[in-house]
């Protein structure tokens, strides 16, 4: 916590306290109810995953998107069941190529394939309009696939700027021994992207993963007021834990003090579940 920051904007706790004043209750009962669906939905969907999982498993998140022309040529834009059979085939036909690299018989060795999930999104992340079809995904590769995994893994071409570049992957689908099998597949694929993920972070990427589909069984919230509670809920001096003390710090007098107490403390009562959210 950076006390001198604060010390230097104390208006910070008074802007905190309009934005806390201008939601309703409803509007916390429904952003929180959204939460608790979307995490207890998640948390069915990833169950077995994670219960396969051993702490020397090695996580990535991955990004698949396969080739629009292939789609519309196969009439599969249209059709969301049949479109998301045909990228999760896509998935198992990698993660074949793979396991084939790493034993012949991978088959036999079932505890060490590579565990993942992998949701098909036909929108962007606003919802707001259609996009080519894809996955975002998660695998677990087994701690004795990891240099055969590792090996297939190039930079990406083209990073975003979200996350450092070097940390940014994909694979070289000339490094499978079975390049028969790997150039009709790499073909059939637009892109892949590949960053390792903190088991930390796994919750937060899950349920980016299920957005569309959680979206579709939410409440209907107001745009702005979620982005509100949202950027309340991120806000540093917004953690209740921390808030009293902060409120100390401030280089202000005691009744100014009392004042930003009361005008804040007492609506943050409204959203105690912030807490609830953290430890989930």
């Amino acid at each position: 916590m950076n006390i001198s920051r604060i010390r230097q904007k104390p208006d910070e706790l008074l802007r905190l306290a309009e934005s806390l004043a201008q939601l309703s209750s409803k509007d916390i009962a429904i952003y929180k109810a959204n939460r608790q669906l979307e995490y207890n939905f998640v948390t069915k969907e990833t169950e077995a995953f994670s219960k396969s999982l051993t702490p020397r498993h090695c996580l990535y998140a991955v990004t698949l998107t396969p080739s629009k022309d292939d789609l519309i040529s196969q009439r599969l834009t249209s059709n969301k069941s049949d479109c998301s059979a045909y990228i999760q085939e896509l998935v198992d036909q990698l993660l074949h190529l793979f396991h084939k690299d790493c034993h012949n018989n991978y088959a036999r060795y079932e505890s060490k394939l590579t565990q993942f999930f992998a949701p098909v999104e036909f929108t962007n992340k606003h919802h707001s309009k259609r996009v080519t079809p894809h996955t975002h995904a998660c695998f677990a590769i087994h701690p004795e696939y990891q240099d055969v995994f590792d090996r297939l893994l190039i930079d990406h071409p083209k990073p975003n700027e979200r996350t450092p570049a070097e940390n940014q992957k994909t694979i070289d689908f000339r490094k499978f021994t079975n390049q028969m099998k790997a150039i009709p597949l790499e073909a059939k694929i637009k892109s892949i992207h590949i960053t390792k993920l903190n088991r930390d972070d796994f919750q937060t990427y899950a349920s980016y993963c299920y957005k569309e589909q959680t979206h579709e069984l939410k409440l209907p919230q107001n745009t702005e007021t979620r982005a509100m509670i949202e950027k309340i809920l991120k806000d540093e001096i917004t953690r209740e834990r921390n808030l009293i003390l902060m409120i100390s710090q401030l280089d202000l007098d005691a009744q100014s003090k009392e004042e930003i107490r009361a005008r804040t403390y007492d609506r943050y009562k409204d959203i105690q579940f912030i807490n609830e959210l953290e430890k989930a």
